[in-house]
């Protein structure tokens, strides 16, 4: 709610002439005036129509209205990653770049309870993971290979998150992760040796910034973890204030063993996408990836922003997110989700020979009708031409099949598109298309 002003009404005087004593009444209050006109009227004639002068004057309703106020506008990145918690158990993320899989309510699940923060309880929807294996794993929706993640955080990130571990873990107790995304590489918030810290594999190694101090087993803490490449630098801030930086020299690697398409809240990825080193008694308000490293004011401006979101109050300012460049593509009007996805279903005759053959064609026709039939080519052969200068798929003899994305949507996922490149000015525009449509089945013959 924005903070109102009002503006304060304007005391008009009036000024009664008096015929009989031929002086100037001094000013007074609407009530001594009233009092003071009703008096004159008895006595003289003229007074009469200035009291009603005045008097209408004093009764008209004052300026109430109420001033514009601009509230100050700051801004921070565009999270990749925003995951939401609701009151009927569910979970997702609103930027809708991972799948959220659910564990088993008996060990973990999304709770509308109580929770603490400066002293002060809140009930609000928060994942609670009772037990170990009570973990949520995030998986990428779009960013299927290694090259795709490095993309997307090498060139720094931050994680931001709301939480509480209501375990006080020793020295000796085993690591407890809550927000990670670690095997041989990648990034983890965890509490390890009794210390909580923040860690990004550079090079051959985690590079960690931890808490020296004791940290809160009952109250939300307020966690922002920064990777910053430019500076080399791995920080961890609590509250809003910055707590540790460590070095952090070398190049960002992903995950490894196929664990780069995960993020586990909870717990951390395994090898063949399973969580490991599990969180027990932990609640998780709030998670962000943002795909950049917030700079100290903005870790200002996340951390009263956060607050504001939990307690249901209203921070200072109006925040905006502003777009970061050079993000790996995702399939926002592409025609598949991922490359892996583009691999065909391909019809396979049946024959008596070893190896089966397959079958091409040149493409014509009604496309979604041959790519919908069952027996149908395993290929379909395309030659291409700008009209307009948009990318269009002709077929052998010049006929126009329409735009290069209508011709692959209609025959997706059930033939593989193969080009022939005769044309020079078609090469850049076809290599456009197939990295935006994430198409990784295809042939292109030149």
């Amino acid at each position: 709610m924005n903070t109102s002003r009002r503006l304060l009404p304007l005391l008009l005087s009036g000024i009664l002439l008096f015929s009989a004593c031929g002086k100037t009444a001094p000013a007074q209050t609407e009530n001594h005036l009233a009092s003071e006109f009703t008096t004159a009227t008895s006595t003289v004639a003229d007074a009469t129509v200035q009291t009603t002068a005045v008097s209408e004057v004093h009764t008209t309703s004052a300026d109430t209205s109420e001033p514009t106020v601009i509230r100050e506008e700051k801004t921070l990145p565009e999270p990749y990653i925003d995951i939401e918690f609701y009151a009927d158990g569910t979970m997702r993320d609103i930027c809708e770049h991972v799948s959220c899989t659910m564990p088993d309510a008996k060990r973990g699940r999304v709770e509308n309870t109580a929770v603490t923060f400066k002293g002060q309880s809140y009930t609000v929807p928060h994942l609670y993971v009772e037990k170990e294996s009570g973990a949520v794993v995030l998986t990428y929706e779009y960013l299927v290979t290694e090259s795709d993640v490095t993309q997307l955080m090498s060139g720094g990130f931050t994680v931001e998150t709301f939480l509480v571990n209501g375990n006080s873990l020793a020295a000796n107790s085993s690591e407890q992760c809550m927000t990670n995304a670690g095997q041989s590489g990648g990034f983890g918030l965890s509490i390890k040796n009794g210390k909580l810290g923040f860690g990004v594999y550079t090079d051959t190694s985690y590079k960690t910034a931890s808490f020296l101090g004791k940290y809160s087993t009952d109250s939300l803490t307020h966690l922002l973890g920064i990777y910053d490449p430019s500076a080399k630098t791995v920080s961890l801030y609590m509250n809003g204030a910055l707590v540790r930086t460590v070095d952090a020299a070398g190049v960002f690697r992903p995950a490894q063993q196929n664990c780069h398409s995960y993020i586990v809240l909870g717990g951390d990825i395994g090898i063949g996408g399973s969580s490991e080193l599990h969180a027990t008694n932990t609640r998780i308000a709030d998670f962000k990836l943002y795909p950049t490293a917030l700079t100290a004011q903005e870790v200002g401006i996340a951390y009263e922003a956060a607050v504001a979101q939990l307690t249901g109050g209203e921070a200072a300012f109006d925040l905006l997110y502003r777009p970061v460049e050079g993000l790996p593509k995702g399939t926002e009007g592409a025609v598949f989700q991922n490359v892996l996805n583009s691999f065909a279903e391909v019809y396979e005759p049946i024959t008596a020979l070893n190896v089966t053959p397959t079958v091409w064609q040149w493409a014509g026709g009604d496309l979604q009708a041959l790519a919908a039939a069952e027996e149908r080519p395993a290929t379909l052969l395309f030659d291409l031409r700008m009209a307009n200068g948009v990318l269009h798929l002709t077929d052998s003899a010049g006929k126009d099949l329409g735009t290069a994305e209508d011709a692959l949507a209609a025959i997706a996922g059930k033939i593989i598109p193969a080009f022939r490149l005769t044309d020079p000015a078609t090469a850049a525009p076809l290599t456009e298309l197939i990295n935006r449509h994430n198409i990784g089945d295809c042939f292109v013959i030149c």
